[in-house]
C-alpha cells in the first residue's frame, strides 16, 4: 500500500466506524490502509482518547503547516521577515519580553 495522508473523507469515515465499534483491523481493510496508518492517526490526532476527524483534519494541517521542510532553507527567512527583524525579535526576547507568534522561533533557528 502507498503511502498518502488521510483525507477528509477518510477521516470522517474513520470516526464513524470507532463509533460503530468495529475493529481496526476490519476498517483497515475497508479503507485500504495499515494498520499501524491506522493506529498513529487515531493517536495523533485524538483529544483525551476520543477521535472525532473534524479536530484531527485541524490537528494534522496543523503539524504539516510547521515542518521542518519548510524552515530547511535560511533564505526563506529572509524573505518572509528580513535578518534584521528576525534579529529584532531575538533582542526582546533576551530582554525577557515574549514574542508570541511561533513562527517567530522557527525562523531564529532558520538563521542560527
Amino acid at each position: 500500500m502507498p503511502y498518502r495522508h488521510f483525507t477528509s473523507d477518510e477521516r470522517d469515515a474513520l470516526q464513524v466506524f470507532i463509533d460503530k465499534e468495529l475493529t481496526i483491523d476490519c476498517i483497515a481493510r475497508i479503507l485500504k490502509k495499515h494498520i499501524s496508518s491506522l493506529y498513529r492517526e487515531i493517536t495523533r490526532n485524538s483529544q483525551e482518547g476520543i477521535y472525532l476527524s473534524r479536530y484531527a483534519e485541524t490537528v494534522a494541517k496543523n503539524r504539516r503547516a510547521y515542518s521542518k521542510k519548510y524552515m530547511a532553507e535560511p533564505r526563506i527567512s529572509d524573505r518572509i521577515l528580513g535578518k534584521d527583524a528576525l534579529r529584532g525579535i531575538k533582542e526582546l526576547q533576551k530582554k525577557g519580553n515574549v514574542v508570541s507568534f511561533p513562527i517567530a522561533t522557527l525562523l531564529m533557528k532558520a538563521l542560527e
